[in-house]
């Protein structure tokens, strides 16, 4: 609790350290970083701004489930693309070498797999409303049906 306080009554950019001994400094190397303009959230007013002579509201922000949901697809997304990028490298060895490689098939899926699945990640990450869960939803699918058909099957 006193470093919570202490952190309070700090500026922005300083640290524990610069506090005595009797106000929570010298406990540890805390740095407390405060972005100028970035209030509380959710804002406390909701009304609309007028913005550029547009009213804007303040974002609904996403709930901690979809959070966790949309940071999974996020990585599954990248996942796909470095396994794309992959088969294409494979491919080209192979392709230099005489030797058999993936295939188009196989290079040409898991390239639009990887398209699909950027696609979902960017609706996931610009949306709060239900667009966002079934994003995801849908990098997950794409995500286990590529690893299921040309991985594990």
């Amino acid at each position: 609790m006193e470093i919570a306080a202490a952190m309070r009554r700090l500026g922005p950019r300083r640290s524990l350290d610069e506090l005595p001994a009797s106000q929570g400094g010298e406990r540890c190397g805390l740095v407390v970083v405060v972005w100028r303009g970035a209030g509380p959230w959710p804002p406390e007013d909701r009304r609309p701004r007028r913005v550029a002579g547009v009213d804007v509201k303040a974002a609904k922000r996403p709930s901690r489930t979809y959070g966790i949901l949309r940071a999974v697809s996020g990585v599954l997304a990248v996942g796909l693309v470095l396994l794309a990028l992959g088969n294409i490298g494979v491919q080209f060895y192979a392709n230099s070498r005489d030797l058999p490689g993936p295939g188009t098939l196989s290079v040409t899926a898991h390239v639009v797999a990887a398209l699909f699945a950027v696609a979902g990640q960017i609706v996931a990450d610009r949306y709060a409303d239900w667009r966002a869960p079934v994003a995801s939803l849908v990098v997950l699918a794409v995500a286990g049906a590529t690893l299921w058909t040309f991985w594990w099957a």
